[in-house]
């Protein structure tokens, strides 16, 4: 059966997917492309965080595609709650968001895929069929990123798996200083600031921007 998957030495076939989207045409259209390759399956909806949590109360999904900007909600808090009140879950992040900005927290939140919605129908379903599958999904490109931040050049200090402007940055950030300010200090946008952090708690195996701070005091980055 091509539905069935094995998890932790059970057999389980996909019969539930949740679809949590505050636009009601985002939530229509992703049903319409994956009724085709799941026709058996029942769909669910919700349009916030609350939604998502009644749903989850009420019902055994198997698979939850979430969008990280609903209203009144934090994404990444939605899907760490989902995650502790279903931890067998598949969740997938379908997301405005790029994955340079968002993918590491919501896979370290428990996500087992990300993907912007800006990605073909035929990479959803690829997505939907690998997470499915116990497998974690992310797209090549990204793939590609994460590839290129693990062979940069090094820094030549004792920091040697990050680069010179990954360690000017985790100094920076450690030392107090906000996006913002680092940016006019370095030359550079909040955004590729934020870019270079998330490499950072990559490279170093951090979750939190609080983990980053106490790395730094514990190493005595900060002067």
């Amino acid at each position: 059966m091509d539905d069935s998957k094995r998890l932790e030495g059970r057999l389980v076939v996909i019969k539930r997917i949740l679809i949590a989207d505050d636009h009601a045409i985002m939530r229509e259209g992703l049903r319409h492309i994956l009724v085709e390759q799941y026709p058996q399956v029942k769909f669910g909806e919700a349009s916030d965080g609350a939604g998502v949590y009644q749903q989850l109360a009420e019902t055994e999904w198997d698979i939850l595609i979430l969008d990280l900007n609903m209203p009144g909600c934090q994404g990444l808090e939605v899907l760490k709650k989902a995650k502790h009140l279903r931890p067998h879950l598949r969740i997938f992040v379908l997301s405005m968001y790029p994955e340079d900005q968002f993918a590491l927290q919501a896979l370290r939140a428990g996500a087992l895929g990300y993907m912007t919605k800006e990605m073909a129908s035929t990479q959803l379903i690829e997505a939907i069929k690998t997470i499915a599958d116990g497998k974690k999904y992310i797209s090549p490109d990204f793939g590609t990123k994460m590839l290129e931040w693990a062979i940069e050049p090094q820094s030549e200090s004792n920091l040697p798996m990050l680069s010179q402007r990954e360690e000017q940055v985790l100094r920076g950030l450690g030392s107090g200083k906000s996006l913002k300010e680092l940016g006019v200090e370095m030359d550079l946008s909040p955004k590729t600031i934020g870019t270079y952090l998330l490499r950072i708690l990559f490279k170093l195996k951090l979750k939190t921007n609080a983990d980053l701070v106490r790395y730094a005091i514990q190493n005595h980055l900060i002067t």
